[in-house]
């Protein structure tokens, strides 16, 4: 079979007066064009390219490429072939509608690019780890990365809901231990159980989190590292391990207050200051 690498004809089967569309976040934008060898050879594309401006972005430095070569296509003759389109820009490429053209041999279209928002937002470490000592106001450094294309702003973090790791075996425990001869059965026991968990869950209280560096934007592709206080609530069992977590955007900022043992770490905790 006769074969042909540079089509004289128009194999993209896509209206001219009409643009291709590619839509997605920055680094995984996705279309498809249509191609249809009307020819009797078969066809060997080796110069499939995007070019323009939007493509250029992709580069990470200013004199990036000014045209991206796609993958080789095989049309056999009559053939009508689908072939996806995929680019990735720089991560940072604001949304928005961006122009560029793809080119086949002697046959170009123009390309529609619109960018969608990517709200990616990295919190290191993960989780934070905080010693468990009751009363005490301790200071980490936590590293916000914005991964995204849109600026975020981070606030105050507040109150954040702290979950007992044995809550469960601790409750059941005491609950097992207060029955009596007068516990009428798994009613009797159940309430009883209830009832210790929300014991501890009065104990537990509330973990109160300030940002030192008060809001903040954080710009596409900055990254920034903050000191956090974490202020432990004063009824905390030393010896359990707690949970929380506060939400970022589609991100948690999660923390874990761990026993300790040994002495305390002088300079990263503080006493409240009415103590």
């Amino acid at each position: 079979m006769a074969e042909s690498e540079m089509p004289s004809r128009d194999v993209i089967q896509h209206p001219s007066t009409e643009p291709i569309v590619l839509v997605g976040p920055p680094e995984s934008l996705q279309g498809e064009v249509l191609l249809h060898n009307t020819g009797a050879e078969k066809l060997i594309l080796r110069d499939i390219r995007l070019r323009g401006d939007a493509v250029t972005r992709r580069a990470a430095v200013a004199d990036g490429p000014t045209e991206l070569a796609l993958r080789r296509v095989i049309l056999r003759p009559g053939q009508l072939r689908r072939m996806p389109l995929q680019l990735a820009l720089g991560p940072t490429t604001p949304p928005g509608e961006y122009h560029a053209e793809v080119q086949v041999g002697e046959s170009v279209r123009e390309i529609v690019i619109h960018v969608t928002e990517a709200v990616r937002l990295e919190i290191d470490p993960d989780p934070v780890i905080v010693d468990n000592q009751p009363g005490e106001t301790i200071t980490k450094r936590v590293v916000f990365s914005n991964r995204g294309n849109i600026p975020l702003r981070v606030g105050e973090i507040g109150a954040v809901v702290l979950d007992e790791e044995l809550l469960n075996c601790r409750a059941g425990r005491a609950a097992v231990m207060n029955s009596g001869e007068g516990m009428r059965g798994l009613d009797d026991l159940l309430a009883e159980y209830i009832r210790q968990t929300r014991i501890a869950l009065n104990e537990t209280g509330l973990l109160r989190v300030h940002n030192t560096a008060g809001p903040f934007t954080l710009m596409a592709g900055e990254v920034r590292a903050v000191d956090l206080e974490f202020r432990i609530p004063d009824n905390l069992n030393r010896r359990s391990r707690y949970f929380g977590l506060a939400a970022l955007y589609t991100s948690n900022l999660s923390i874990a207050i761990t026993p300790t043992h040994g002495e305390r770490v002088k300079t990263s905790t503080r006493r409240r200051s009415a103590e």
